[in-house]
């Protein structure tokens, strides 16, 4: 009598992890496309985040100590160098409690140089830059 169950279980366990594995498999692609005119040619630095509704009162130099400071944030998910004229790729796992944030610290930024990605975040997003700013963004969902 002990034989049906287990095949009743092994399936119920093979949907468990599945089920598991699916959740687990969510990521985030966030590809930037640097031109070699961005931030003059000079490398600049990216830095992504978890954040919250403060965002928008968030100056650039608040952010920038949050990376260059003395403490290192904890919300920081990634830093990465930006060389213009090259394109750069992160993948983040996303957690799917927090939204993220995604910084270029150029020379002298002109526009927008911060992007909020709202959770669920989307599959991947594609990030090309000008010369100081946040030139254009594509995002594509699951």
């Amino acid at each position: 009598m002990t034989r049906p169950a287990r095949p009743a279980f092994a399936v119920l366990a093979a949907a468990a992890l599945a089920a598991l594995a699916g959740c687990a498999g969510s990521t985030t692609r966030i590809v930037v496309d640097a031109p070699a005119k961005t931030n003059g040619g000079a490398m600049l630095y990216m830095m992504v985040r978890h954040v919250n509704e403060a965002l928008a009162a968030e100056s650039y130099q608040e952010a920038a100590a949050k990376l260059f400071g003395e403490q290192a944030d904890g919300q920081i998910l990634s830093k990465q160098p930006i060389f213009p004229g090259e394109e750069v790729t992160v993948t983040l796992d996303d957690d799917g409690k927090s939204d993220v944030a995604v910084y270029f610290f150029f020379t002298a930024p002109d526009g927008a140089w911060r992007m909020s990605l709202r959770n669920p975040l989307p599959e991947e997003v594609v990030i090309r830059l000008g010369e100081h700013r946040i030139e254009r963004t594509k995002l594509r969902r699951r």
